[in-house]
């Protein structure tokens, strides 16, 4: 006899019988009729009792919505594929286009350590395409798929593929050295330069060469201990401008570093022997249109060299605060002769084509003396003789007490007349303004002179249509007589950098106070400049006002100096910039770069990190089905379970 335990086991096993049976018959599959391909007709009953009765007089008609059974020795359908860029291994932006396929019907996609897309429609085992921006910062970057059949799946858990580029959006960086800077004419230069950036393209490294009369050549850089070629074209009397162009794997490109060397006449050179306090003459007029008288203090042996030419190497401060004649010598280096010199006198000669050629004033040719000490031109007193000596209109002399480069300077011709500040346009050819800037590149020079007085502000007021400048004040921390102020308008970036300023240049400029040597802290206590900019240039470049910035060039690099907007009108905004030292200036526009907040998140992604728990993943028709099932299959096992304890119970009693 069961007992009660054994009982109650029974009746739960009919109940969950009675169960499964009241499911099943929820979902009982009521009688179909299928029509065959031959019209004949198959019955399928709630009973699986299946009656097919065909039609021999039908022709098959095939099913154009049936999808074909699988081969199963077929190749398989392609996995997930994404590729960047069309398989680019680099880029320079972070904007990239996406090319993919998947045999699945929904995509997300992510970046490195970033949040996926949501889901997006696809149709299986076809090519798509999708613009894509990296993560910002330089290195490689990858750019993951995920793909699945349902939504409302997790991404990580999809089928996930990835591909991957490496983002390079810095220019290489170069520097830039020449030497000798100052070779005699048809002598060979060595160009170098040592070259960083991470992906850098080795086969497109090369330097570029304006030669005087600006023709141009390419010198293909080799890689040694450095890139490095030999150049060897330097037939023309004059500058020869050296630039760099350097690229990267991704694209990038420098080519704004620069330099230049000048090419002398052919040197004089001669081995002398002095004594003590005695008086030795050099002749080196065909070589260098120089004399030279000089005393040392003790007798010595040396080799002295001078040469002659009519531009000066990039070591050497260019402004030296009148204008060039075009014509420089220097003596030496000769450190004995320095050293033991007591005094010289040098006369420098010119002929009248030079004479007319620097449209200088001939009574106020001076000659200036580089020091290198300090890097200042110094105005040693000197003479002009006016007569005509051998095959030359005159010379300029002046007693100096050592050896180095001289300059010939002087200043134009004072027109009858005129009153006022002194301003004039330069029109190209010729050697430059004050400073040696190329002609070519001025478009216009205005220059005042007015007295500075310390702890008071000095008002330069341009006012030449062309410039930009439309101040220039000065609050001395000395009083000085006459100051000219002088302002160089180019029409491009100034010969006397080395590298472009950055950002988008508005204006280049030359700005020089006082002879060499007196623009500096010393003796300037404030400066501010205010400038120009017009409002429809900053339109047109997509720019804010906030975005101009007035860059100066400290003899190394550019620094962005303090900037400020001072007031506009309909043509034009006005801005406001300090300073205490002059060079070369720029005024640039530097974009704000745009702060990337993020990507759009859906709501669960929202929630999620806000710390809240994620909803469930909502069920669909066939999710439901599945639930179904698996009762079903469950209950039977309990069912069957139930029984096998009864029975094992019974047999043990």
């Amino acid at each position: 006899m069961l007992s009660g335990h054994q009982l109650f086991l029974i009746l739960i096993s009919i109940l969950v019988c009675v169960s499964i049976i009241s499911n099943s018959a929820a979902y009982r599959v009521p009688d179909q009729k299928i029509l065959t391909q031959n019209n004949g007709e198959l019955v399928i009953t709630a009973s699986a009792t299946v009656t097919y009765t065909p039609d021999p007089t039908a022709t098959p008609t095939p099913d154009p919505t049936a999808t074909p059974t699988p081969d199963p020795t077929a190749t398989p359908p392609p996995p997930n594929n994404i590729t960047i860029n069309d398989g680019a291994r680099y880029t320079k932006s972070t904007d990239v286009n996406l090319s993919f396929s998947t045999y699945f019907t929904l995509v997300s996609f992510r970046n490195d350590d970033d949040i996926w897309t949501d889901w997006e429609d696809f149709i299986p085992n076809t090519m798509g395409f999708k613009p894509w921006k990296l993560n910002a910062g330089d290195g490689e970057k990858r750019v993951y798929l995920s793909a699945v059949r349902l939504s409302g799946i997790n991404p990580d858990l999809g089928t996930v593929t990835s591909s991957s580029i490496y983002l390079d959006t810095t220019k290489p960086k170069v520097d830039l050295q020449v030497t000798p800077s100052t070779p005699a004419m048809n002598d060979p230069v060595d160009i170098y330069a040592n070259i960083s950036d991470l992906y850098l393209n080795n086969s497109s490294i090369f330097a570029i060469i304006e030669s005087p009369d600006s023709k141009t050549n390419k010198c293909i850089m080799t890689l040694r201990d450095r890139y490095e070629c030999i150049f060897i074209n330097t037939s023309s009397y004059g500058r020869y401008v050296v630039t760099i162009s350097a690229d990267d794997l991704a694209g990038n490109s420098n080519n704004t570093v620069k330099t230049w060397f000048v090419t002398t006449m052919k040197p004089f050179e001669k081995w002398i022997t002095t004594v003590t306090n005695e008086a030795m003459a050099i002749d080196a007029l065909n070589e260098a249109n120089t004399t030279l008288e000089f005393v040392t203090s003790r007798t010595i042996n040396e080799n002295i060299r001078i040469t002659m030419s009519n531009d000066i190497p990039p070591e050497i401060y260019p402004y030296i605060g009148l204008d060039r004649f075009g014509k420089f010598i220097t003596i030496g280096p000769n450190p004995t002769l320095e050293e033991n010199l007591d005094w010289m006198n040098i006369k420098i000669y010119y002929t009248e084509n030079e004479l007319k050629a620097s449209g200088l004033d001939e009574n106020s040719l001076k000659i200036f003396y580089f020091n290198k000490s300090s890097s200042i031109w110094e105005n040693p007193a000197s003479s002009v003789n006016t007569e005509d000596t051998s095959n030359f209109s005159g010379y300029v002399q002046a007693n100096v007490s050592n050896s180095g480069t001289f300059a010939l300077v002087g200043s134009q011709p004072s027109q009858s007349g005129s009153s006022g500040p002194s301003t004039r346009s330069s029109s190209g050819g010729g050697g430059g303004g004050m400073s040696g800037e190329t002609n070519s590149n001025i478009e216009v020079i205005e220059k005042y002179d007015l007295p500075i007085y310390k702890d008071r502000t000095t008002l330069y007021r341009f006012t030449h249509a062309k410039n930009p400048i439309l101040y220039v004040n000065i609050t001395g921390n000395v009083n000085a007589d006459l100051i000219t102020t002088s302002i160089e308008v180019l029409k491009g970036t100034s010969m006397f950098v080395t590298a472009a300023p950055e950002g988008v240049v508005y204006k280049n400029t030359n700005i020089w106070v006082g002879l060499n040597g007196f623009a500096i802290p010393k003796n300037i206590k404030e400066a501010v400049i205010m400038f120009r900019v017009e409002n429809s240039w900053i339109s047109d470049n997509d720019l804010k006002n906030s975005d101009i910035n007035l860059q100066r060039w400290n003899g190394s690099q550019w620094i962005s100096l303090s900037t400020s907007e001072n007031a506009n009108d309909s043509t034009y905004t006005y801005f406001v910039a300090n300073t205490n030292s002059f060079s070369p200036f720029a005024i640039t526009a530097l974009k704000e770069t745009p702060i990337i907040s993020g990507v759009s998140l859906s709501p669960e992604q929202a929630s999620i990190q806000k710390g809240k728990k994620p909803e469930g993943n909502k069920t669909t028709g066939n999710e439901s089905a599945f639930l179904i099932n698996w009762f079903i299959i469950s209950g039977i096992f309990v069912v069957l379970g139930l029984i096998v304890e009864v029975f094992k119970r019974t047999r043990k009693k």
